[in-house]
């Protein structure tokens, strides 16, 4: 990516929300949806 610096990657994080365990979501025209992402943060002692 052209933003990041070549070692950039290394302390970054991508969290990427998805539909999983009930299969896709398709909606209607003019039909709603909400989803749900719970994040939790556990510190290591690395």
């Amino acid at each position: 990516m052209a933003d990041f610096g070549d070692e950039e990657y290394k302390v970054m994080i991508c969290i990427e929300p998805a539909v999983a365990g009930s299969g896709p979501v398709t909606l209607e025209p003019g039909a709603e949806w909400q989803g749900k992402q719970d994040l939790a943060y556990q510190s290591s002692s690395a």
